[in-house]
């Protein structure tokens, strides 16, 4: 006599539904450890814009073609990321990010009690999972970070 439960044709079924719910699983899986890495380079991106308008608020650049002040504001952000072994990312190497500064208020107006605004772009972020390509038809993301802060140098005239 079968008793109940035990034949083998219910036994393949339990091991199939295993077999998509495992599959489904991982794939979620996936997702929250991209996701996470995702998280993990926009924190470290907006950390490095807040040094980077922290910088600008003591160094403001007097116009948008004052070259040397807006170059060291990108050499702060990008030196911001410290050691590369301890961060998602290398900032001082990788082309795909990028730093721009502006004054809120226009460039004749950047001077103390105005505000300054610095923002880090990440191109193409790459994300693991190639099922992502199937979702958002790219398997890379656009990262940007933004930090503003008041001008407290020079004076106004």
């Amino acid at each position: 006599m079968i008793k109940p439960g035990n034949s083998s044709s219910e036994r393949g079924q339990s091991m199939i539904e295993m077999a998509l719910s495992f599959v489904l699983l991982l794939m979620l899986l996936a997702g929250v450890i991209d996701m996470g890495r995702a998280f993990f380079t926009y924190s470290t991106l907006q950390d490095a814009a807040q040094e980077g308008a922290s910088y600008a608020s003591l160094n403001p650049p007097s116009s948008a073609s004052d070259t040397a002040k807006l170059n060291a504001i990108v050499q702060r952000v990008r030196g911001a990321s410290g050691p590369t072994s301890k961060n998602p990312i290398d900032m001082n190497n990788d082309p795909n990010i990028s730093v721009t500064t502006t004054a809120l208020d226009g460039w004749s107006l950047a001077c103390r009690s105005h505000g300054i605004k610095v923002t880090v772009t990440y191109t193409g972020y790459p994300l693991l999972m190639p099922v992502w390509k199937i979702w958002f038809f790219n398997s890379a993301i656009d990262l940007k970070a933004e930090a503003s802060d008041t001008i407290l140098n020079p004076p106004c005239p």
